[in-house]
C-alpha cells in the first residue's frame, strides 16, 4: 500500500465545555424576541450599562451602532493615531461589546476630531450620506427600539449630529420614499420607540414624559457580580 493510500485517522473529537452561564443566557436568549439597538457617535459612548442589563438579565438581542471609529481622538498608551487608532479602538469596542453581550456596527463616518456643532459634523460626513447608512443599518438590523446617551443640543459636535440623525432615521427607514435603492436588499422597517438617556438634575423630566428605569446596582446571580460592574469592565476595554 502507498502512502497516499494509507487510511487518515480522524482526529479526536474536541471536548465542549459550557459554562454555567453561557447556559443560562442560551436559555433566556429563547424567551426573548425583542432587539434593542443604541446609537453612539465613538466607541466608549454607547449606554453600556443598559445594553448589559438588557442582555444579561433579559435575553434582549442588542446591537450598538457607532457613527465613527474613533480615529480623531488621542492615544494615551501608545503611537497609533488616525486610521491606526481606529483600528484600536474597533477592537476595544468588540472586546467591550463581548461583556455586555452585545453586537457592534460601525457607520464609518470620519472622526475628524473635536466639533463644536452637528452643522460643523454634517460639512464633513454630508448630511444626505450619513443619514443613508443609518437608515440601511436600521433597516438591516431591525430594532423594536432604539436608545442612545445623545441629544440634540450639547456636548461633542458629533454626539449633536448622532442625535439628528437617530430621530430622522427613525422615521426614514420605515419610508419606502426615503433611499429607495436600498430597497433591493433590504424592507423598510419601523422601530416602534426612541429613548434618550437622562441624567442629573438639569435634566428632570416633565411629569408627562414617559420614561424607563433601570438599577443597574441589581446583582446577576449567575455571574456573581452587578451588571453595573460588568458594564464597568466592558468600558475597561477602552484603554
Amino acid at each position: 500500500i502507498t502512502l497516499a493510500q494509507q487510511p487518515v485517522a480522524s482526529p479526536a473529537p474536541t471536548a465542549q465545555t459550557t459554562s454555567k452561564a453561557d447556559l443560562h443566557q442560551a436559555l433566556i436568549d429563547l424567551t426573548n424576541t425583542w432587539t434593542v439597538m443604541c446609537v453612539a457617535a465613538h466607541p466608549d459612548d454607547e449606554d453600556g450599562t443598559t445594553l448589559t442589563v438588557l442582555r444579561r438579565r433579559d435575553g434582549v438581542h442588542t446591537v450598538s451602532l457607532f457613527s465613527t471609529y474613533g480615529e480623531g481622538g488621542q492615544n494615551a498608551v501608545g503611537p497609533e493615531l488616525y486610521e491606526e487608532l481606529g483600528v484600536i479602538r474597533a477592537q476595544e469596542t468588540r472586546n467591550a461589546a463581548k461583556i455586555q453581550g452585545s453586537e457592534p456596527y460601525f457607520l464609518g463616518l470620519k472622526d475628524f476630531g473635536f466639533s463644536k456643532s452637528a452643522d460643523e459634523a454634517f460639512k464633513i460626513w454630508g448630511h444626505d450620506e450619513a443619514l443613508a447608512r443609518m437608515v440601511l443599518k436600521i433597516r438591516e438590523l431591525r430594532p423594536d427600539v432604539i436608545i442612545t446617551n445623545h441629544n440634540t443640543t450639547s456636548g461633542h459636535g458629533h454626539h449633536q449630529a448622532t442625535g439628528r440623525l437617530m430621530i430622522e432615521a427613525f422615521d426614514a427607514a420605515a419610508d419606502s420614499k426615503q433611499f429607495p435603492q436600498q430597497l433591493n436588499r433590504v424592507k423598510p422597517w419601523q422601530a416602534q420607540r426612541l429613548f434618550v438617556r437622562l441624567s442629573g438634575a438639569a435634566n428632570a423630566p416633565k411629569p408627562d414624559e414617559r420614561l424607563v428605569s433601570i438599577d443597574p446596582n441589581e446583582i446577576d446571580p449567575v455571574r456573581g457580580a452587578s451588571f453595573a460592574e460588568q458594564a464597568l469592565a466592558a468600558l475597561q476595554q477602552h484603554a
